[in-house]
């Protein structure tokens, strides 16, 4: 059996756990579990612009929202919310190293 990941949260998950209704409760908790065996078996997408950001969408319009360090194998949950607010305020990436094979004159 491979080494568990370790699955933290950040403080304002806290808030976002108060309000979930009982059911998305019980989904994050078996969903959390599952991702301690392997993050990436359960259905995630990378988030979009956002380094080793990733989202598990669940059953209803929820989002869990995490971080993954692989070379650690720590999982950190950034957010549990409605899909319709869950991505507002997420950090982009930023490029310090474009690829060569990116133009560096203007299209035209």
């Amino acid at each position: 059996m491979a080494t568990q990941w370790t699955v933290r949260s950040r403080s304002a998950v806290k808030a976002d756990w108060a309000v979930l209704p009982a059911s998305v409760k019980k989904e994050v908790l078996l969903t959390l579990a599952d991702m301690r065996e392997d993050p990436f078996a359960v259905g995630i997408e990378p988030l979009k612009g956002v380094r080793r950001g990733y989202r598990v969408r669940l059953s209803v319009p929820y989002r869990i929202l995490f971080y993954a360090n692989e070379s650690r194998r720590t999982v950190e949950v950034a957010r549990i919310r409605k899909r319709s607010v869950a991505y507002k305020g997420i950090e982009p990436k930023r490029i310090t190293n474009p690829p060569t094979s990116w133009r560096s004159e203007p299209l035209a």
